[in-house]
């Protein structure tokens, strides 16, 4: 069997590999993190990785089966749950793997969602892996890394880079596909994410704002409104990194 990633119009011949896809997503991925964090080879290795499972439930033969038009759209044609569990289930716990695949379509989840999805996904991960291995044996690869050991902000950070690193490596692959059939289209104001946390830290603007009191503080008081003002778990259930127009999303820590 043929697995697509992207169709266009009929002819088959025209439409991506998945294994295509995998790979340079995989490999845009991991240059965005040197980008990011330069001598970071860990977070390298975790961005190649996100970019090698991110679509790994693509090989469903229910979403093969929905994108030829042979059946509609539903629960059964999802993909991203089988790489987030292969990030957990496979990969030492990689949890900001897993974070930054269930959130490449529809946004970051909070602990309880990517719990169920990582619940959701290992069974259909086991089910497609060794139909996906035949097709794209560098799958593997993906388990070469090592996971951090990071807690709190640090790793809301690291999971929130990493997740960029993916998202625009996706959107670019994805584009850049239909750009070869259809025409290119400009990327006006284009730029990659991580360049603007970095601004926001380096200019001082990044603020963690505390949804179950209110207080608005540097990341470095956050330990404070923990103690002072808000019960355990506050923070992690609903605060969230901002910028200066408030436009990052909640946060995971």
């Amino acid at each position: 069997m043929d697995y697509f990633a992207h169709t266009y119009g009929e002819d088959q011949s025209q439409w991506q590999p998945l294994r295509e896809h995998l790979e340079n997503v995989a490999k845009l991925a991991a240059k965005f993190a040197c980008e990011a964090r330069p001598g970071d080879k860990e977070f390298a290795r975790a961005a190649h990785a996100a970019g090698l499972l991110h679509d790994l439930g693509k090989y469903r033969p229910e979403f093969q089966r929905m994108i030829r038009g042979l059946q509609p759209k539903g629960e059964s044609t999802r993909h991203k749950q089988a790489g987030a569990a292969e990030a957990v289930q496979t990969l030492q716990k990689h949890f900001d793997v897993c974070f930054a695949i269930l959130g490449h379509h529809g946004g970051m989840p909070d602990r309880d969602e990517m719990s169920e999805g990582v619940k959701t996904g290992g069974s259909i991960a086991k089910a497609i892996l060794p139909s996906a291995l035949l097709d794209f044996p560098e799958l593997e690869t993906a388990a070469s890394g090592q996971a951090v050991a990071l807690r709190g902000v640090d790793f809301d950070i690291r999971t929130r880079l990493l997740f960029s690193c993916l998202v625009d490596a996706d959107w670019i692959d994805t584009s850049d596909f239909h750009a070869r059939r259809e025409g290119p289209k400009p990327r006006s104001g284009f730029n990659h994410w991580p360049n603007y946390l970095a601004d926001f830290v380096l200019r001082g603007d990044l603020r963690i704002n505390c949804g179950e009191c209110g207080f608005h503080s540097p990341p470095r008081k956050l330990v404070a409104c923990r103690r002072r003002r808000c019960p355990p778990g506050g923070h992690a259930k609903r605060g969230g990194w901002e910028g200066a127009g408030g436009g990052l999303r909640p946060g995971v820590a």
